[in-house]
């Protein structure tokens, strides 16, 4: 089984392997930007200190980017709970210029928020301890409530006995329907 295994690594030109069949070793592509899927991607930007100089983007403050071409100049990074776009939306961490010149990269404190697929803000947490998820569909959860994500609006509030999952019908209007039962 071994021996198979590695001619098949062979036979396909593996990076590492020379190929069986003569081919030159290929080295894959990688990116030097942060990968959101689906052609979205975060590009650091260039930092400056106070007095000109470039220096190292080292938090990764980004803008977003799809299929090469900017679409947002609000500044961004990718946080624990960012998983790539899906459905259109993505969950990371907003920046914006700090104006009282206390910190040290000229950046406030982070927001987690939800983009869609614009680059636009959604849904916009509150602090520190609230903040906004994508469920899936066109639904995002911040705390104990649900919104629609298409006009902000909160759809209903969730409460501890129950448990709740969205799922999107196949309506070409992307219904979006709510499933609710009591917890076990």
């Amino acid at each position: 089984m071994d021996l198979l295994r590695a001619f098949a690594k062979m036979a396909t030109n593996d990076p590492n392997i020379y190929s069986l069949f003569g081919g030159i070793p290929q080295t894959p592509k990688e990116s030097p930007y942060e990968d959101l899927k689906h052609g979205y991607e975060l590009r650091p930007i260039e930092m400056k200190d106070k007095k000109g100089n470039p220096i190292e983007n080292r938090a990764k403050y980004s803008h977003l980017y799809r299929d090469g071409e900017k679409i947002s100049n609000e500044i961004f990074r990718k946080g624990g709970m960012c998983n790539g776009f899906k459905d259109g939306y993505c969950v990371l961490i907003h920046y914006v210029k700090d104006k009282s010149g206390k910190r040290e990269d000229g950046f406030s404190f982070g927001i987690r928020i939800v983009v869609d697929a614009f680059g636009k803000t959604v849904l916009s947490g509150k602090g520190i301890t609230d903040y906004p998820s994508h469920i899936g569909g066109n639904i995002g959860r911040m705390g104990d409530a649900y919104y629609n994500l298409l006009n902000g609006e909160k759809i209903m509030e969730s409460s501890s006995g129950l448990k709740c999952s969205t799922t999107a019908s196949e309506t070409i209007k992307d219904d979006i329907t709510f499933v609710c039962g009591q917890l076990d």
